[in-house]
């Protein structure tokens, strides 16, 4: 038992010691796709994204990086000039799974579930109306991302999320999220211990 322990400890601290910490942040094209979805007038709505990773390194080219990222998503309409906008904003947990080319460029696949935080109706000359009731409160999607990183820590990257499960709570309604990004991101440089 000991021995089994004191290995886990040694993968533990040789893992964490080839890890990066690092911020990321951008812009979501955020929009809804479903058979229930109306279609009429849909516009993609723009918001920011902003968190952090953790990239852990498993072996010269592939590594796992879970993410905590603040998400403004939704979606907005147009029809006649009378504008409608619905944003929604998610806390969501991804852990990646990235191959890392040498030359910097990688992919990553994973799960991600929101959590919703916040979800609202803005129409033009009205106030705002709270449907965060109306709405699943954690959301499953699967995620793409691709990227290059500079040696200096700093990357660029674009990821699509398609979402997995219904957004609005009730059960018969097909709608789903749908967010395309693009940002950018820094790897804060580990010291080694010497």
């Amino acid at each position: 038992m000991k021995k089994t322990l004191l290995v886990i400890m040694t993968a533990i601290i040789c893992l964490a010691a080839q890890a990066q910490f690092g911020v990321k942040g951008g812009l979501n094209i955020a929009n809804w796709g479903g058979s229930d979805a109306d279609e009429e007038g849909k516009k993609a709505l723009l918001g920011p994204y902003f968190g952090v990773f953790y990239n852990i390194k498993a072996s010269d080219m592939f590594s796992v990086q879970p993410e905590l990222v603040y998400s403004m998503q939704g979606v907005k309409y147009e029809i006649s000039g009378f504008k409608v906008k619905v944003p929604t904003s998610y806390l969501n947990l991804t852990p990646l799974l990235r191959y890392n080319n040498p030359s910097g460029f990688f992919i990553g696949v994973g799960p991600q579930i929101g959590f919703l935080l916040s979800a609202k109706v803005k129409e033009d000359g009205e106030d705002d109306v709270d449907i965060k009731d109306e709405m699943k409160g954690v959301d499953f999607a699967a995620a793409l991302a691709v990227g290059y990183e500079l040696k200096e820590g700093f990357g660029f990257y674009a990821r699509y999320n398609h979402g997995l499960s219904k957004i609005p709570d009730a059960d018969d309604s097909k709608v789903f999220n749908r967010v395309f990004q693009v940002g950018v991101r820094y790897a804060f440089k580990m010291e080694k211990a010497k």
